[in-house]
């Protein structure tokens, strides 16, 4: 989008905006999707796309519209619309003055020429699927480049722009009794990406010819990046800072107190440059209301420093409210910081554990603890001695991502993860190692391939 458009855009706002205060969001989008299952392509295509939400306060209430017609009569009505919603709005408890004027354009450059990429692809994939003759392949590839735009009445401008490549890609036999899976995520396209994937997919496909039962049980267990990644997003679900002042979260009157190994530490760091990621708060995964925090700077924050709760989410509202010095807005990336070891120096010296590829169908049973409750999918291994000996039966597991990292005895590197419950959702930026947990609950064997 060129800088002009914007500014008729903002034109236009300020011509038909009468509230106290406003903001909007501004996302354009240009994307490709690639679906195969049972090695047919099911559906593909380039998408481009574009739309505004509009935010409107009067007297600390707030109203909220949408529109994908960018035309000045419908900005017009969707100003209006806010507007009229607002005025008729119960005032907001956690009102607070919207960021002042703070100017950003982002200045990264891509070679991300959709067309390009989205051919590239569905030829891999087309010659992956015909080459099937065992096996069934199924999955999705999702990509493209987003622009996001966020503007407010105090002058305020922030410009991201966001590439993302999302791989998902599954491998069964013929009779669905096996069954393996590899993911990634990345802001750059690689055309050996799709055949790196394979072959690791054929690697792990080898390891599930031989299969044995395993009972429920407490066990030491190695979560790989993908299943470690979705646990951390619940635990940053967890994370609000008031219902920790609450009495409503795992993290209640822990914050100063080391909680933890004094080798975990976790942190957002929105210049991490492994993945991009946006540098302004644009939503939030917690139930901390941060509408009125919309486009501020996100920060590099310690969340958990040498062991010990530094900080949690908050917002400038409640901060202020409470006195809090050391919260974070809600982070656009959440890392873990690991070992120097690759996977193969990390697991050589590893006895006897469970490898877990990957989980799914995670949800919350106890908000208080932390406890979440979903299955192992696609991947669940015997090692000793550091070497992967069969495969193993599906569970049902019963664990905290607290747990976990009070019981993590071992890491290796960081990774990029490709975490599979949250996989196409933008706030889904974790960079995490495998990790290996003692008494990790699988409570039940699961039938799922």
């Amino acid at each position: 989008m060129s800088k002009m458009k914007i500014e008729d855009i903002q034109k236009i706002v300020k011509k038909y905006s009468e509230s106290d205060e406003y903001y909007f969001i501004y996302e354009l989008s240009e994307d490709f999707n690639i679906r195969f299952s049972n090695n047919r392509v099911i559906s593909n295509g380039i998408n481009n796309s574009s739309y505004i939400v509009f935010s409107a306060i009067v007297d600390k209430k707030v109203g909220v519209s949408s529109t994908t017609d960018l035309s000045e009569k419908s900005l017009e009505n969707c100003i209006k619309n806010a507007y009229n919603i607002a005025r008729e709005s119960s005032e907001s408890e956690d009102y607070f003055p919207l960021p002042e004027k703070e100017i950003y354009y982002d200045k990264d450059k891509y070679d991300f020429n959709i067309t390009h990429i989205f051919n590239d692809i569905e030829s891999k994939i087309l010659k992956l699927t015909k080459e099937q003759k065992e096996s069934r392949l199924f999955g999705y590839i999702n990509g493209g480049i987003n622009t996001i735009i966020v503007s407010n009445s105090n002058g305020l401008f922030k410009e991201n722009l966001i590439p993302r490549i999302d791989y998902s890609i599954n491998i069964k036999d013929k009779d669905v009794k096996r069954s393996v899976w590899q993911g990634k995520l990345t802001s750059e396209y690689n055309e050996e990406d799709i055949d790196n994937l394979y072959r690791k997919l054929l690697l792990d496909f080898e390891k599930t010819k031989i299969r044995k039962d395993l009972k429920e049980g407490r066990y030491k267990v190695i979560l790989s990046p993908s299943a470690l990644s979705d646990m951390l997003i619940y635990m940053m679900i967890f994370m609000s800072a008031k219902s920790a002042d609450e009495g409503r979260s795992p993290f209640t009157n822990m914050v100063g107190k080391k909680a933890f190994p004094e080798f975990i530490n976790l942190y957002t760091d929105p210049l991490d440059k492994r993945i991009k990621i946006l540098n302004f708060l644009l939503f939030s995964l917690t139930e901390i209301n941060d509408t009125f925090d919309i486009g501020i700077a996100l920060e590099k924050k310690d969340f958990i420093k040498d062991g010990v709760l530094k900080g949690l989410i908050s917002s400038r509202e409640y901060d202020k409210k409470m006195g809090y010095k050391n919260n974070s807005f809600s982070p656009s990336n959440l890392i873990l910081k690991g070992s120097e070891d690759d996977f193969d120096s990390f697991i050589k010296d590893v006895d006897e554990a469970i490898y877990i590829n990957n989980l799914w169908y995670i949800r919350e049973v106890d908000p208080q603890t932390g406890l979440l409750t979903g299955l192992t999918r696609d991947g669940v291994y015997k090692i000793e001695n550091g070497k992967f000996v069969h495969s193993l039966n599906n569970f049902r597991f019963n664990q905290s991502p607290i747990k976990i990292l009070e019981n993590t005895i071992k890491m290796s590197k960081s990774y990029v993860a490709s975490p599979r419950e949250f996989g196409e959702n933008i706030a889904s930026n974790i960079i995490c190692p495998y990790v290996l947990v003692e008494d990790f609950n699988l409570s039940s064997v699961s039938k799922a391939i």
